[in-house]
């Protein structure tokens, strides 16, 4: 028997969806400007190699941050589902097991960091002369990591509460924090990768207090004491994390090690070029990943109501709203690499247009897929999605190593390929299946809800790239104005044509929201 049997009772504007959307659609917009711009000034006043070793620090925390996903996942379902089910005592008993254990990992986490961070520059190809400040990078990239991972696990009454925007705010004022203060030390002081570390290490102190200030507001009836450690809870959470801890780490290698990969094969000017093409699709993929989230708790919701009907409408209604929302920057950037690249960091790197076309124009596509990842999570179903993630990343190596080997001669873009059809035949193929198969229906409704994101992005992409041939934009202004042009024309298309109506009434909330925050 089908588990979708039942008519379809979830939709997403009644879920308190929209007060979250609203908040991270204006945190991913001011976040992405500012991020644009401050890899532009790294490029500019650092130069390439040195800008090379960043993005190294960071995705050496992507990998890190698995251990903080699939923590704070396992923690927020437990909680979530005994909240829904009218056990505060049980989940308050989750609450400080769960805590404990972040605890205990993040001192685990401490330790491995020091010896990283001494041997980032044997283990990392860097500049001659900034050893010891690739050092300094890498240990407070490491200690911004550590204080957010304990400060997740006291805010997780966000998660469990559906205030998620919460989290937003708190994650905005970070990344002001850390780039505002790093742009004065470097500008001002003549600061190198020391600037970055001190800015991080500031925003870490931030971030620790608004944590706890959120904390203190949300959720003040629950509290972390020692003999609230439950090994049964502990056991529960943790065998829910390791496969899914498993299955992080295989989509962390399928996205984020071609970096590494160039930087030990082509040495740190090619792994900086490489790091260039790879700063949208990866900045989009950060900032459009916790999409996902948005639809987590509501589907947690359902699960323990068990509402699959309504489960599985909302989980189509997001595919299809953010393939529709992010077709539109994957097909700008797509169709407008040249002058981006241009404009942003120079001409001279326009010949990265290709390798950053293939690293960019799946991501549309593969993140749409992710509230899929909420209903394995619901139903503690995690196993199979895991270990095929790891087949997958063993794939994305060998077609890694051999694409860009000079028997077939593709170079960087031999291994930005591997990455992308590994991905997409992961998330975009394989995924929708299962889920299916998970509920007893047929996989069609998940692939159907990839379509208005592809037509959307085919659209956009090769309308702007001929736009190219009659008109190039040659400044700033320009290149804002004919996004601006194609935004309203798409605009109009995705309302009338790629979104249904359940869409358009979840927007409608969305914008009403806005109205009345603003009035």
């Amino acid at each position: 028997m089908s588990l979708y049997s039942s008519p379809a009772t979830g939709n997403l504007s009644s879920s308190g969806v929209a007060r979250n959307a609203l908040v991270k659609i204006a945190a991913i917009g001011f976040t992405s400007v500012i991020e644009i711009f401050y890899a532009r000034f790294l490029v500019k006043n650092l130069g390439v190699d040195l800008y090379g070793i960043l993005p190294l620090a960071t995705n050496v925390i992507m990998f890190g941050s698995i251990i903080n996903l699939t923590v704070i996942s396992s923690l927020g379902r437990f909680m979530a589902i005994e909240i829904h089910r009218g056990d505060k005592g049980s989940a308050r008993e989750y609450y400080s097991t769960g805590n404990l254990l972040i605890w205990f990992v993040c001192a685990v986490l401490l330790v491995i960091s020091v010896a990283i961070s001494w041997w980032a520059p044997v283990m990392f190809k860097v500049p001659p002369g900034y050893e010891n400040e690739t050092r300094i990078l890498f240990a407070a990239v490491f200690l911004s990591f550590i204080v957010s991972f304990a400060v997740s696990g006291i805010t997780v009454g966000t998660f469990v509460y559906n205030r998620l925007d919460l989290n937003d705010w708190l994650n905005f004022g970070k990344v002001v924090c850390s780039r505002g203060l790093a742009v004065m030390l470097i500008f001002w002081l003549g600061y190198k990768l020391n600037g970055i570390s001190m800015g991080l290490l500031v925003a870490t102190i931030a971030t620790l207090t608004g944590g706890m200030f959120i904390h203190k507001k949300l959720t003040p009836e629950f509290h972390i004491f020692f003999n609230s450690f439950k090994k049964k809870l502990a056991h529960k959470m943790l065998s829910f994390s390791g496969w899914l801890m498993l299955r992080q780490i295989s989509v962390r290698m399928l996205i984020f090690a071609d970096l590494f990969i160039v930087n030990h094969r082509y040495g740190a000017t090619q792994s900086g070029l490489y790091a260039i093409a790879f700063f949208f699709p990866s900045k989009l993929r950060i900032l459009t990943g916790p999409f996902a989230g948005l639809l987590k708790p509501v589907i947690l919701n359902r699960y323990a109501r068990k509402d699959f009907a309504g489960m599985v409408e909302i989980t189509c209604q997001g595919m299809r709203l953010s393939g529709v929302v992010f077709a539109f920057p994957v097909g700008v950037l797509c169709g407008l690499y040249r002058p981006v690249l241009s404009l942003w960091v120079g001409p001279q790197y326009q010949s990265l247009y290709w390798i950053a076309v293939i690293l960019t124009c799946h991501v549309g596509l593969n993140v749409s897929c992710y509230p899929l990842f909420a209903i394995q999570d619901a139903f503690n179903r995690v196993k199979i999605p895991s270990l095929f993630s790891t087949v997958m990343a063993g794939v994305y190596f060998l077609l890694a190593f051999t694409l860009s080997s000079s028997c077939v001669g593709l170079g960087l873009a031999g291994v930005a390929l591997a990455g992308a059809l590994s991905l997409t035949f992961n998330h975009s193929v394989f995924n929708p299946l299962y889920t299916a198969l998970l509920l007893k229906i047929s996989p069609k409704k998940f692939y159907k809800a990839f379509l208005p994101g592809i037509a959307g992005f085919m659209l956009t992409a090769f309308t702007l790239h001929y736009v190219l041939r009659w008109q190039t934009p040659s400044s700033f202004f320009s290149l804002l104005l004919l996004c601006c042009i194609a935004g309203i024309i798409y605009g109009i298309i995705s309302w009338y044509i790629l979104l249904s109506d359940l869409e358009r009434q979840f927007i409608r909330k969305t914008v009403s929201g806005l109205q009345r925050r603003i009035v």
